[in-house]
């Protein structure tokens, strides 16, 4: 599948009446997946603050570990935990903001514990809580060897109404990444109207079965096609695993060029802000002052054509591969 099948993507329309353009304001009263499925991570500020200081809290610790900014994802997490029970419906947001952060620093194994959290024992955080989660539950469960887990609790969801609604779409998720690759690729392949963000996961989730399954030329197709959809959504967490694999798939090497315009303390610079760390905690990582990093910003930016911190997460991806990244750890 390639971005060709994009017309048939559900988009929402986020207008005012008089037909300007605006961001939405992510309701706390809207269902978790309704929260994952919505467009636009980034503006996580645009959080509607009228909910309780939970909900709050956990959707925007939600909406950092979507847009790839980890350490906000935790603190929010954290703080939103501070304000409920484990037992509560508000766990679940925020068991995935964790599992996300997880994602983005590439350990399956933490991640898995923090997601199958939402799916052992007693649960208040409702079926539906449950069901918003699975997606996630699947994609990291298999990463882990944890597919017959994620499986058994995929069963519970067999009599779940198969409709359009963000719930449904994550259960339809869930097993087409547990089943047998012809499913895999039909799911990955269809046309039928989807969010914007399972088509994407689609593609990253087949691209993944192509290449571990050493069929690395035909697995770059869909993880490209992941990749720039990600990017759309600005969608940095998946957006960094599908360059990830990408490179693994022998495609998205390193622009030696660009690269040697930064000294060693810019590319270790250009690093720390790629893990989403703030300028006090790239200065505290690398031994520096905040006003060193940030003057060191101010001379990377115009070396690489970036204007932002996100931008510069993004060529630091496409531009380093892991083992470079590794010398700065």
């Amino acid at each position: 599948m390639t971005l060709t099948n994009l017309p048939s993507v559900e988009r929402r329309n986020w207008s005012q009446s008089d037909g300007a353009p605006e961001r939405p304001l992510v309701a706390a009263s809207r269902t978790w997946a309704q929260a994952l499925h919505g467009e636009g991570f980034s503006a996580i500020d645009n959080v509607d603050r009228s909910g309780s200081g939970a909900e709050s809290a956990a959707l925007l610790a939600l909406a950092a570990g979507l847009r790839g900014t980890p350490n906000l994802a935790r603190r929010s997490a954290a703080r939103a935990e501070r304000f409920t029970g484990e037992r509560s419906r508000t766990i679940v947001g925020i068991q995935l903001a964790r599992t996300l952060a997880w994602m983005w620093d590439a350990d399956m194994a933490a991640a898995y514990q923090s997601v199958s959290m939402l799916f052992i024992g007693d649960r208040d955080h409702g079926r539906d809580g449950s069901a918003a989660a699975i997606g996630i539950f699947a994609e990291v469960a298999l990463r882990c060897g944890q597919g017959d887990t994620a499986r058994l609790a995929l069963a519970g969801f067999e009599d779940y109404p198969r409709d359009d609604s963000a719930e449904a779409q994550e259960i339809a998720l869930a097993y087409a990444i547990l089943g047998d690759d012809n499913g895999l690729e039909s799911a990955a392949s269809d046309r039928a109207p989807k969010s914007a963000l399972v088509v994407a996961r689609l593609n990253l989730a087949w691209g993944l079965r192509l290449r571990r399954t050493g069929r690395t030329r035909a697995a770059r197709a869909p993880l490209q096609a992941a990749l720039e959809l990600f990017d759309e959504l600005e969608s940095g967490t998946w957006r960094r695993i599908a360059a990830r694999e990408l490179r693994g798939a022998g495609h998205g090497g390193s622009s030696e060029t660009t690269v040697s315009l930064l000294s060693v303390q810019e590319l270790a610079v250009a690093h720390a802000i790629s893990l989403g760390l703030s300028n006090r905690e790239a200065a505290d990582l690398l031994y520096l002052s905040p006003r060193t990093v940030s003057n060191h910003l101010y001379s990377i930016y115009p070396k690489l054509g970036v204007r932002s911190r996100t931008q510069l997460a993004r060529w630091y991806e496409g531009n380093l591969d892991s083992s470079r990244a590794s010398s700065f750890d």
